[in-house]
């Protein structure tokens, strides 16, 4: 699993490992102390998102980090 934080933003990224373990019922768990939010955290987004492998999704979060003509 990817985790990112860009602004308001909250990224993570799902590996087809972890999507066949979810499928497994094998749920992710984790504390969002782990994301280094503020307090006050109501007005964030959260972005999930799958790829083959975490190399193959940190190129898909690179490439979507980058600016839009």
């Amino acid at each position: 699993m990817i985790t990112a934080r860009k602004g308001n933003l909250i990224i993570l990224g799902l590996s087809d490992e972890n999507m066949k373990r979810l499928k497994d019922d094998q749920p992710i768990k984790f504390k969002l102390s782990e994301l280094k939010l503020p307090d006050n955290y109501d007005n964030y987004e959260v972005m999930i998102y799958n790829g083959r492998t975490e190399e193959t999704m940190a190129a898909t979060l690179n490439q979507m980090a980058q600016p839009q003509n």
